[in-house]
């Protein structure tokens, strides 16, 4: 008797009035949900995986009740659940619109951060990823209308014009862009947008088909912006800093041209390389850049033709650093295609 009466006391009364409102909001009980409230439950409570009453309200379809839930000032801010997101951010990970335009009405905050200092229009852009490209660019357009902040950095240092440029839809970055998203925006990592699309581009695997078209389309846009000024286009390859260049993205950049057959570009390209110095020799430059190529690039037309290109002069290290991926890599079969080349080449051809 004692260990059961010291557990009812550990069960406190408004514990059963927030599991009673959880579920009134559930069933739409709207009457009851009110009462429940004038007893003292906490409107703002969330269930164990960080539901709140007025998600479960809408998500079962009960509008009367979301509307009593928010006239009653129920708090559409709080974030709840293991990343901290709010009921917004769920709305937009849905791509509700309809209840996207209710909390807008009530003051919803549009710029509100997660865990990881994600916005709702972050999640609107990230997640929604099985609707027609169309719903989702009225979804964003909706959101940036009513003051989502474009250029917003969460704590990857990313802003929604990454997120748009990995999913690779093109109509979206468009929107971004032509809503003043900052282009020429580099975070602490170096990534700027440009360089990230290249990189998300040159580590895409090229059959599958639609992604892989959608972030060529994308490198396009974004290449316009700097195509008209060559010491702009430089800069946003390489950097700004003569001694620490991005050569990752240069060489992404050549291999984007070779697939679009912009022989200009990539004479340009070239030109770059050739007026840039690495802060070590330039034979170890070269095997870094060969060892992050084939690490990660999964056209090997490519890869084949980097190493016919560039000068390396350990092609035994080369195969050893290889060696140690193909033992860990689910896709050893290009692996092992390379790793004959390269031995090939260590033979001298024969």
């Amino acid at each position: 008797m004692k260990i059961i009466y010291e557990t009812d006391m550990d069960i406190l009364p408004w514990t059963f009035m927030s599991r009673n409102v959880h579920e009134a909001c559930a069933e739409g009980r709207t009457t009851e949900v009110e009462q429940l409230i004038r007893e003292g439950a906490d409107l703002n409570d969330c269930d164990e995986v960080g539901n709140t009453p007025l998600w479960l309200a809408y998500m079962s379809g009960h509008l009367d009740t979301v509307f009593a839930l928010l006239e009653l000032n129920v708090d559409i801010n709080r974030r709840t659940g293991t990343i901290l997101a709010s009921d917004f951010h769920r709305a937009c990970g849905w791509a509700d619109e309809v209840f996207i335009d209710i909390l807008c009405n009530y003051n919803a905050n549009l710029n509100l951060t997660d865990r990881y200092g994600k916005t709702p229009l972050i999640y609107a852009i990230e997640y929604r990823t099985d609707l027609s490209e169309s719903i989702e660019v009225d979804l964003i357009r909706l959101l940036i209308t009513k003051g989502a902040n474009v250029n917003h950095i969460d704590m990857s240092g990313l802003t929604p014009l990454f997120y748009a440029i990995y999913r690779g839809i093109p109509s979206i970055v468009k929107l971004l862009l032509n809503s003043n998203a900052d282009y020429k925006f580099e975070n602490f990592l170096g990534y700027s947008p440009f360089r990230y699309a290249l990189g998300c581009l040159s580590y895409a695997n090229p059959y599958e088909t639609q992604i892989y078209q959608g972030r060529l389309d994308v490198v396009e846009i974004l290449l316009e912006e700097f195509s008209r000024n060559e010491n702009e286009l430089k800069q946003a390859l390489i950097g700004s800093i003569p001694t620490i260049p991005y050569l990752f993205p240069l060489f992404d950049f050549i291999f984007y041209c070779r697939i679009k057959i912009y022989d200009n570009f990539e004479e340009l390209a070239w030109k770059f390389f050739e007026q840039t110095h690495w802060p070590c020799p330039i034979t170890y430059g070269n095997l870094l850049l060969c060892q992050n190529l084939i690490v990660f690039n999964h056209n090997i037309e490519h890869i084949i033709y980097f190493l016919q290109r560039m000068y390396i002069d350990n092609y035994k290290q080369l195969i050893i650093f290889y060696l140690q991926r193909v033992i860990k890599d689910k896709e050893s079969t290009n692996r092992f295609f390379l790793l004959l080349y390269c031995a090939f080449i260590e033979m001298n051809g024969n």
